[in-house]
């Protein structure tokens, strides 16, 4: 196999990446995105969708490493993950936090999303 085909087939494989993402993954990822930053928390399915963009984008970085005219579309793709995830986090902890309005606050422990991280881990049989 010649250099020329490499890279032919190198281009069609970003040629199919980049048009499934922007036809079917960039939407959700957009529509992730507006749904946390009203505050929502993330369900499951998104994710997992999330964890299968990155773990495609992981299965694509050979390829990509060798295309510099991507780097600034795998640039933006990885900050529009990390505002998803981020803000994610925050919800979850937001809406993980007690009410501490009014008498309540004399009388609730505050549990911080770390502190229950580490009790979950130190139960046992839980994983």
């Amino acid at each position: 196999m010649d250099v020329n085909t490499v890279e032919s087939n190198n281009i069609g494989v970003l040629t199919v990446l980049v048009t499934q993402f922007r036809r079917s993954r960039l939407p959700r990822l957009l529509e992730i995105k507006e749904s946390v930053i009203h505050g929502n928390k993330i369900s499951e399915e998104d994710i997992e969708f999330l964890n299968n963009v990155i773990s495609d984008a992981n299965h694509a970085i050979p390829t990509v490493n060798g295309v510099p005219e991507l780097h600034s579309f795998c640039s933006h793709v990885t900050h529009l993950i990390q505002t998803i995830t981020e803000r994610a986090l925050i919800n979850e902890e937001k809406n993980f936090l007690p009410d501490l309005s009014n008498d309540q606050r004399t009388h609730s422990p505050i549990i911080t999303p770390k502190k229950a991280a580490r009790a979950v881990t130190l139960t046992p049989g839980y994983s």
